[in-house]
């Protein structure tokens, strides 16, 4: 063999050696940015509720134990509570207190209705 490729090819498995082993032997600390956004933060109210549904289908066909329908139910629930709670927050106290005198046939009504809708997005997604 040509001196010089013998020196290139030393110095090519030098360099390659050098580029594998010097991330294993370094101390240096992986950091992660502060701005890192959890992924919990990124789920919306309709997957929270989707995904509610599908366990709830789960369940019915038997693929949940009672045990473990209950905890993922809360979980899910949980997650879905600040949600809830930072849409339905209302400033005007006049509003606030016309919903608290709804008449009781008005609620069942509206319940009722969103049974229904319940039900068409049941159907929709092949449920019950």
């Amino acid at each position: 063999m040509d001196l010089v490729s013998i020196i290139t090819a030393t110095l090519l498995v030098g360099v390659c050696s050098y580029l594998v082993i010097s991330p294993l032997l370094s101390k240096k600390n992986v950091t992660f940015h502060e701005s890192m956004i959890d992924e919990v933060d990124t789920i919306k109210k309709e997957e929270i509720f989707a995904t509610l549904n599908e366990l709830e289908m789960d369940y019915n066909m038997q693929k949940l134990s009672t045990e473990d329908y209950e905890k993922l139910k809360s979980n899910y629930e949980k997650m879905l509570l600040p949600i809830m709670a930072e849409e339905t927050i209302v400033d005007d106290v006049n509003v606030a207190h016309t919903i608290k005198n709804i008449p009781k046939q008005v609620k069942k009504d509206i319940e009722n209705e969103i049974a229904n809708e319940l039900d068409q997005v049941r159907k929709q997604r092949g449920g019950k």
